[in-house]
């Protein structure tokens, strides 16, 4: 199993290769702020992530049509019909210019799960953001 210091490696190489600006890094006071002012606790994957590549700024997406969000940018799942299945989601990327969101579960009690956000209830994508990531998310494979 790779590392996920060589899986954002690559992952920040072929952004590059596709002529995309990233963002800073976030700063571990940053992300401290953000799990402590959302009761959350961001998982090792997700969280080195974010200390490593910091997202795209806004207008900017890859190949397959979707931007990762900067810290900033990161929030709790409100676009919904029933808020409470997605209670612990925070949405970090979108396909299309918010055509759909992805959003990441951010809690100790259950698995850290990607999944879409649209419909009634959420629809796992990828096990963990690493897995997500690793292998980008993309419409063919969320039907």
């Amino acid at each position: 199993m790779r590392s996920i210091e060589t899986v954002l490696a690559d992952v920040a190489g072929r952004w590059r290769q596709q002529g995309l600006n990233l963002l800073p890094a976030a700063s571990k006071s940053a992300l401290r702020d953000f799990e402590s002012r959302f009761r959350v606790q961001c998982p090792e994957d997700f969280a080195a992530y974010l200390l490593t590549i910091g997202g795209m700024p806004d207008g900017t997406w890859d190949e397959h049509l979707l931007r990762f969000w900067p810290l900033t940018e990161i929030k709790p799942v409100t676009r919904v019909s029933d808020a409470e299945a997605y209670r612990t989601y925070f949405v970090f990327a979108d396909y299309s210019i918010s055509a759909h969101e992805y959003a990441i579960r951010l809690t100790k009690a259950f698995s850290n799960d990607v999944v879409l956000v649209g419909g009634p209830l959420p629809k796992t994508v990828a096990s963990t953001f690493v897995c997500g990531i690793a292998q980008p998310i993309t419409c063919s494979n969320t039907g």
